[in-house]
C-alpha cells in the first residue's frame, strides 16, 4: 500500500513563503521610496492632473464609486466565504478551504503592516469617499479573489488566463480608486 500524497507539498510551501517575504521587502522598499520628496512630487502633479480629467468624463465618477466596491472589506469576506465553500466542495477537503481564508487574511495583515511600516500619506484633493495610503488593498484582494476564482473555476490547463484575468480586474479597481482620487 503506498503513502496518500500530501494535499502541500512541502517545497512549495517554502517557495511561497519565501517568494511572500520578499515581496513585503520590496513593498516596503517601493513604500519608502515614494515618499522621497521627487517621487511625492511627481505622485502629486500626475494625481492633480489626472484626477480632474477623469472626474470631469461624464459618468466615470458614478460608475467608479460603484465599481469600486468590488475592493470592499466586508465584500471580500463574503466572496472568499463563497470561493472557500465552492473549493471545499469541488476537491473534497478542507485545506482548499482554509487556504481561501488564509490568503485573503495574510493579504489584509500584509498591507495593514505595510501601511504601519511605511506610514504613507493620503490624497487630499479631489477625493471623493475616503483616501487611503500606499498601498490599495481594495486593488490588491480584488487581484487575489480574481486568481482563486479564476484557479478555482477554469481548468488546469488555462493556467495564463489566471494572471490575465487577476491583472485586467486589478486595473480596473486601480482606475475606479484613481478616478475618485483615493490614491496615489
Amino acid at each position: 500500500m503506498t503513502a496518500p500524497t500530501p494535499v502541500v507539498d512541502l517545497r512549495t510551501l517554502v517557495r511561497s513563503a519565501v517568494l511572500v517575504a520578499l515581496g513585503f521587502v520590496a513593498t516596503i522598499l517601493v513604500g519608502r521610496f515614494s515618499l522621497l520628496d521627487p517621487v511625492k512630487d511627481i505622485d502629486s502633479a500626475v494625481l492633480e492632473a489626472v484626477v480632474p480629467w477623469l472626474q470631469d468624463l461624464p459618468g466615470a465618477a458614478a460608475v467608479s464609486e460603484r465599481v469600486t466596491d468590488i475592493g470592499a472589506i466586508p465584500l471580500n469576506y463574503l466572496m472568499a466565504l463563497v470561493l472557500a465553500t465552492v473549493a471545499g466542495l469541488k476537491h473534497r477537503h478542507v485545506i482548499p478551504a482554509i487556504l481561501v481564508f488564509g490568503c485573503l487574511f495574510g493579504a489584509h495583515v500584509f498591507q495593514n503592516l505595510t501601511n504601519r511600516v511605511v506610514q504613507g500619506t493620503v490624497p487630499a484633493v479631489d477625493v471623493i469617499g475616503a483616501a487611503g495610503p500606499y498601498f490599495s488593498g481594495g486593488v490588491m484582494r480584488v487581484i487575489i479573489l480574481t486568481g482563486m476564482a479564476a484557479t478555482i473555476f477554469l481548468p488546469p490547463d488555462q493556467d495564463r488566463w489566471v494572471w490575465r484575468l487577476a491583472v485586467l480586474v486589478g486595473i480596473v479597481e486601480a482606475l475606479t480608486r484613481l478616478a475618485l482620487g483615493r490614491h496615489w
